[in-house]
């Protein structure tokens, strides 16, 4: 017996095992602090000033309203790969680097404020407003 899947299951099977494994790290996460560097875009935080990464967290937040939270932002960013809560801001930079040409290379961009950013900028330059690090 064939078994076919249309793309409407599939995607709802997808959210519900997403929801599986990031709803308990995410209750796991809760009142720990992020991964020092988490929330602070590399590139852009040299060539912008803390407002504009704001505006940007803030105008992405407001296309996103599902991500409008530090812990789905974290859970978003950091992609279920363990031991980042551990690693230094070289390594952190690094990983981050290479999510960021990923997501241009695959075509995970927004535009923002006339900027085009790849979504994981986007998602830190929201978490950086949410979690208001630049103060």
């Amino acid at each position: 017996m064939e078994t076919t899947v249309d793309r409407r299951t599939f995607l709802q099977l997808s959210a519900m095992a997403a929801a599986v494994v990031l709803i308990p790290w995410m209750e796991a996460c809760k009142g720990k602090p992020l991964p020092t560097g988490l929330e602070r875009p590399d590139f852009l935080s040299q060539a912008l000033d803390k407002g504009m990464l704001e505006e940007i967290g803030k105008a992405y937040v407001r296309k996103n309203p599902e991500e409008n939270t530090a812990e789905l932002l974290a859970g978003r960013l950091m992609k279920n790969h363990p031991g980042m809560e551990h690693m230094d801001k070289d390594a952190l930079a690094s990983f981050f680097r290479k999510e960021i040409s990923a997501d241009f290379l695959n075509d995970r961009t927004v535009v923002i404020s006339g900027w085009v950013l790849s979504v994981t900028e986007a998602r830190q330059c929201a978490l950086f407003q949410i979690t208001d690090h630049g103060s």
